[in-house]
């Protein structure tokens, strides 16, 4: 007989891994916009202050 964490390993965590490993390229993007949004982020700081200025 089966107990619950038997059934666990069996069906489920397969099926939850192969679910973490397809959200990986979404995950991936998201981590890449971050530190985009971070970097234009620290550029616009930097440009926004010399616009206004006139520099």
């Amino acid at each position: 007989m089966m107990t619950e964490a038997d059934t666990c390993r069996k069906y489920i965590l397969p099926k939850l891994c192969h679910r973490f490993i397809e959200m990986r390229p979404l995950c991936n993007g998201i981590v890449s916009n971050e530190r985009e949004f971070r970097s234009l982020a620290a550029l616009r700081h930097v440009l926004l202050p010399k616009l206004v200025s006139g520099e």
